[in-house]
């Protein structure tokens, strides 16, 4: 991966990956979004070739078992994860048992260990709902627009310029 030594966040969003088989090495990227892809495993290979992500998106993936995420605890640094979207979200404790699987978690799903929305939070904190609700209209309408991809690729078969928007 010449050429991409020095990044700090990735956006692979969208583009139809279905594995992470032949994932670059990457140490300095701490952002990862993966969101809205076809993963159902493979973190190890995060684990392996990222070693410092502390923010890992994997929203609206096929991510179903808590055991996937065993290979997480070995990312010292990883500190907020999204996962919304997925089949585990639907068991009743799927927070809980991540927060315990994964003690540097702060966040898993913009809520903390104490079940606070943390983006209420900060929608809080700004002071002017009206503002942020405006901006969180804005981006969830950007997330989720289709761009009508139906095939399914991994990394080595995504062309490095083709236009990914994580905005």
């Amino acid at each position: 991966m010449e050429g991409f030594e020095g990044i700090s966040s990735l956006c692979m969003s969208h583009v139809g990956l279905n594995s992470l088989d032949n994932w670059p090495k990457l140490n300095s990227v701490y952002l990862l979004n993966l969101n809205r892809n076809k993963l159902r495993s493979g973190l190890w290979t995060i684990v392996k070739n990222m070693p410092h992500i502390a923010e890992l998106e994997l929203e609206y993936n096929q991510f179903a078992s808590i055991d996937e995420f065993k290979e997480l605890k070995e990312l010292p640094n990883l500190v907020f994860l999204t996962l919304q979207g997925n089949p585990i979200t639907t068991r009743p404790n799927y927070r809980e048992e991540l927060f315990n699987l994964l003690p540097n978690l702060k966040t898993i799903d913009n809520y903390d260990r104490e079940g606070r929305d943390s983006l209420q939070e900060l929608i809080e904190k700004e002071g002017d709902e009206g503002e942020m609700d405006e901006r969180m209209t804005k981006l969830v309408d950007e997330v989720s627009s289709e761009d009508g991809r139906d095939e399914t690729r991994t990394f080595d078969e995504i062309a490095l310029d083709e236009p990914v928007s994580c905005s």
